[in-house]
């Protein structure tokens, strides 16, 4: 009789190889330029564990150059995070409203520690406090640490709250920062921290602040939402406290059908809004956003619970392949070119300046997770050629808002080249309800120029697009009938 205990060798093996798994993740980590993405692992998770849908709560990162702290006021844990939190893996793979994991993405966060000092509240009300330690020396070694932080957790049960634990929270992590390296990671997140901030209480509403307490700057982001507001385009103020210097930012936000929305920025200037770039953030967002698609060919911020991303959270999937998650990634992408025809139409009807921010569009950029040709048509075709065929957004001097097609947009190589264009059509009888208003001009040649760039086609190919050339042809015609030679003199000047 064989005398073997087959559930030991079981259990032994899948505990040797979660130990191997995350020994594996935390070694490619060190190579995968992941070193802003620490602080999003954090708050997503804070998301997964709010307590109410709406508007309650409150997560807090600080820094004070020794130890990175990160709280938040959510739900207590149950064992089995606890578990999945020590020994890899998530509970909310098969739970839809969760975007975060307690498993790679959590592993991120020990690029600012292999040590980790964590307390917080249990479901059922007691608390705990024990270090989770993930040095990656050997397999083995790794093994024991993470059985000896679950039995650092069993016996850190209590009915009292931890000590270092504040009042108003219910979890806190604590990373000695010890290292160059770790100090960069903590400033690299932070910094992404300030910039995504504003479209993260946006995108989540679940959220009622952001603290940030930086060395020599404390900072606090808030969102403020237009009440019972049904409609699909919304204007959203996200409040920035600064060291106590308070600042209301204007945001407009567009919502789909497919728990999907864009969001682009305002400015209020001389008691006139004006459209602004969202420059070198991140486009495509998952509740919080995929860094690496700062890029991406859209000129606004989009974001989509229904988006499946790459493993390394660094784009989603827009290939060729014929598979759900694809196909719902581009009917996303698809569906926010419909929101910024709406957005542009918006702001148009408003006379609003400088919609040409919200249309100029990043070139195609070649990465392993979009089909460029399927990116190039789904542009072309739901964007550039809806809103160039149908949509007046371009402001004339009058303030009437005009079709792209129908506009006389000048094309040079520089800002006084078009300035120039722009003067040389202005007398032209008939032409000056077609230009943009000439403040607006450069901006209007950056954004054909992008088009064309982006669907490989020379600026001219759009019938909007004016250069030199094409100016003194239509003036050489004009002047074959002029009696006066007033058109002549300006064309020779």
């Amino acid at each position: 009789m064989i005398n073997q205990n087959y559930d030991d060798t079981r259990t032994k093996v899948l505990i040797e190889n979660t130990a191997q798994g995350v020994f594996k993740h935390l070694n490619e980590m060190k190579s995968s330029g992941r070193h802003k993405r620490w602080i999003w692992e954090l708050l997503q998770n804070a998301r997964d564990v709010s307590t109410d849908t709406d508007n309650h709560l409150i997560a807090e990162v600080k820094y004070n150059g020794e130890e990175l702290v990160f709280l938040h006021n959510g739900r207590g844990f149950t064992v089995d995070e606890i578990a999945h939190l020590i020994f890899y893996g998530s509970t909310k793979i098969e739970d839809e409203r969760s975007i975060g994991q307690y498993g790679s993405g959590f592993l991120t966060t020990h690029l600012l520690s292999w040590e980790i000092d964590v307390s917080g509240q249990l479901e059922n009300g007691n608390w705990f406090n024990f270090c989770l330690a993930r040095k990656p020396e050997s397999v083995k070694a790794l093994q024991a640490s993470m059985d000896q932080a679950w039995e650092a957790f069993k016996s850190s049960e209590k009915e009292s709250r931890p000590e270092s634990l504040p009042n108003s929270f219910t979890t806190q992590f604590v990373y000695p920062i010890r290292d160059q390296e770790a100090e960069q990671a903590v400033e690299a997140g932070i910094e992404t921290l300030k910039q995504c901030a504003p479209y993260v209480v946006i995108s989540n509403p679940q959220f009622s602040r952001i603290n940030i307490d930086f060395p020599g700057e404390k900072m606090c982001f808030e969102a403020k939402r237009p009440e019972s507001d049904p409609s699909s385009v919304q204007q959203i103020t996200v409040t920035e406290d600064t060291d106590g210097n308070l600042k209301d930012k204007q945001y407009l936000l567009a919502k789909g059908n497919m728990e999907t929305s864009i969001t682009v920025p305002l400015e209020l200037k001389n008691g006139r809004w004006v459209c602004q770039s969202v420059g070198k953030l991140p486009r495509l967002f998952l509740g919080f956003p995929l860094v690496g698609t700062e890029e991406f060919s859209f000129p606004a911020v989009i974001n989509s619970f229904n988006f499946t991303p790459t493993e390394s959270r660094n784009g989603v999937y827009l290939g060729k392949n014929d598979d759900p998650e694809n196909n719902t990634n581009q009917a996303v992408i698809e569906e926010a070119c419909t929101l910024l025809a709406r957005l542009l139409q918006h702001s148009a009807s408003a006379a609003w300046g400088h919609t040409h921010r919200w249309v100029e569009i990043p070139p195609i950029q070649g990465n392993d997770w979009v089909d460029a040709e399927w990116l190039k048509k789904c542009v072309n075709d739901k964007l550039t050629a809806a809103i160039y065929n149908t949509t007046p957004i371009v402001l004339n001097e009058a303030g009437k808002a005009i079709l792209m097609k129908e506009a006389m947009l000048p094309v040079a190589e520089s800002d006084k080249g078009i300035e120039a264009l722009w003067d040389l059509l202005e007398v032209w009888k008939g032409y000056p309800e077609k230009l943009p208003r000439r403040v607006e001009a450069t901006g209007w040649c950056k954004t054909i120029k992008d088009w064309a760039s982006l669907l490989g086609k020379e600026t001219t190919e759009f019938r909007a697009g004016i250069d030199g050339n094409q100016l003194a042809l239509q003036m050489v015609e004009k002047t074959k009938n002029s009696k006066d030679g007033v058109a002549l003199r300006i064309f020779r000047n």
